[in-house]
């Protein structure tokens, strides 16, 4: 079982387990609002991006589209 956890932007990070990822933020939510852009590494496909728009303080969980066989190396990078 493939699965980590990268580092944080402003509180949000990337999770992936197996095929799946997601970006998701700590408790307490974004501390900026802004653009917080995931990526994980697809063993087939390459790598994967999901750009997703936060307000401050958003906790929501957005799920990026699963890879083929396994995913690794998740990152996350802010802007405004």
């Amino acid at each position: 079982m493939a699965a980590g956890t990268s580092g944080t932007a402003y509180n949000c990070y990337t999770q992936w387990w197996n095929t799946a990822w997601a970006q998701k933020c700590n408790r307490g939510g974004a501390h900026y609002a802004g653009t917080y852009e995931s990526s994980v590494k697809c063993s087939a496909q390459g790598t994967r991006y999901l750009t997703k728009f936060r307000l401050q303080k958003s906790t929501a969980t957005y799920s990026g589209a699963d890879c083929t066989f396994s995913a690794s190396a998740g990152d996350i990078f802010y802007w405004i």
